[in-house]
């Protein structure tokens, strides 16, 4: 059991010291001003609605704020961050923005950005499908039942 422990210890430390680094990172990055919590959790709720989308379980929710914050944390930066690179692969850089988020209307314009992501069927069906699952594997699924393969068969089926 202590050699368990000792290679669990060995195994975590990394990932909790990266994890540690990445949210010094996002901290560095996450907007800073006066943000009411009304305006808070309507941005939470709306990164929730993609939370939902992306398929996070209900227990990996972000909370809703319980007072007025100064500064995002670390941990929404990142989920964030996470969701603009997600738009920026749909085809939609630059939509999710932090930069220059520093009042209450900066986060209701972003809350509402969100929103109207949340409301593209397209970008839904988007982020539900699997990773890996791109055009060109279909091309090379189309291609496989294409006449061409099945004259291939033929032909050295012939030969046999």
């Amino acid at each position: 059991m202590d050699h368990m422990k000792s290679v669990e210890i060995a195994v975590m430390t990394p990932a909790r010291e990266a994890e540690g680094m990445m949210d010094e990172v996002f901290s560095q990055a996450a907007p800073k001003g006066r943000f009411t919590k009304s305006v808070m959790n309507a941005l939470a709720s709306a990164y929730r609605d993609a939370q939902k989308a992306m398929g996070f379980p209900e227990q990996e929710m972000y909370p809703d704020f319980d007072a007025d914050v100064t500064e995002f944390p670390a941990e929404f930066v990142r989920g964030l961050a996470m969701l603009s690179s997600a738009a920026e692969d749909y085809g939609k850089p630059g939509l999710i923005e932090l930069d220059g988020i520093t009042a209450d209307e900066d986060v209701a314009r972003l809350a509402a950005t969100i929103q109207s992501l949340m409301a593209d069927q397209e970008f839904i069906a988007f982020l539900g499908s699997p990773m890996g699952d791109t055009d060109d594997y279909t091309d090379e699924e189309e291609m496989e039942e294409s006449p061409e393969g099945d004259e291939m068969e033929e032909m050295f089926s012939s030969r046999a």
